[in-house]
């Protein structure tokens, strides 16, 4: 893959995380309706503007390529398309409504299955992280200059676990690993939050999905690391089946496999 061909498209994934997060802050402002989709999990009219609003952009720039979004409609011929765009246009649903500002616009790309580029956008804290494999992330905070980073800065001793469902098992790893239990909302925060110095790890036993998965994933790999499923494996995007089961994120191999071994116990 030509690199200058993987640097434009982050610049286009980043500014259309950026247009998405602003659209959001336009539903925080007047309120969106809320309701539970068929599996029970709550969905809202700004995931469903932002999703499509993610997909004409997307569409238009790359109409070759295939897109695997939360909210649309699936179509199996992206299994046999090389670049996939893998979305969550709000990943941390419940803190959206809640009205705390730790869910994000999560917009991954994948290329014969590996994520190698991806952004993040923390509409409610005005963040924007994005980056790619061999090009680092780009850090975007109110008030502060950009910077880059090629691995994350140094944490303190915290495992980031999940603010809405509380698991007894993350907890004792916590303790297994001589950690901090520390809640947090979306994935997406959780792995800016560990890129960004603020905790070392994250673990969850919850089966996601590959949107949860892909741009933290790019993010991860821009800064040397790796997101592994619950079995320690690393993923391959655009599978058939799109549940991912569990999430092992550190940036250090020690305390991943010591996390890996004691969640198959």
């Amino acid at each position: 893959m030509p690199k200058n061909s993987l640097q434009q498209r982050l610049v286009f994934l980043r500014d259309l995380a950026a247009e998405a997060a602003s659209l959001a802050l336009t539903y925080v402002r007047k309120g969106a309706q809320n309701w539970d989709k068929s599996d029970g999990s709550p969905v809202t009219e700004a995931d469903l503007a932002l999703d499509q609003l993610i997909r004409q952009r997307i569409s238009s720039r790359y109409p070759g390529e295939a897109l695997l979004t939360e909210e649309g409609k699936d179509d199996a011929s992206r299994l046999n398309n090389p670049w996939v765009w893998i979305v969550d246009p709000i990943d941390g649903t419940k803190e959206f409504i809640a009205a705390i500002p730790e869910y994000s616009v999560m917009i991954g790309l994948s290329h014969n299955g590996i994520a190698v580029a991806g952004a993040i956008a923390i509409p409610g804290t005005g963040e924007l992280f994005s980056g790619a494999i061999d090009c680092g992330v780009k850090i975007e905070k109110p008030d502060a200059p950009p910077f880059f980073l090629k691995h994350p800065l140094p944490g303190p001793s915290k495992l980031l676990v999940s603010r809405t469902n509380r698991d007894q098992r993350i907890i004792d790893l916590s303790t297994h690993l001589e950690f901090e239990a520390h809640p947090c909302g979306s994935v997406g925060t959780k792995i800016c939050r560990m890129i960004d110095g603020t905790a070392r790890g994250y673990a969850t036993r919850t089966t996601v999905s590959e949107w949860d998965c892909c741009a933290a994933d790019a993010l991860m790999r821009a800064c040397g690391g790796r997101l592994l499923d619950g079995s320690g494996r690393e993923r391959v995007y655009n599978q058939a089946d799109v549940l991912v089961p569990g999430i092992i994120a550190f940036f250090d191999d020690e305390p991943a496999e010591r996390c890996r071994a004691f969640l198959q116990k």
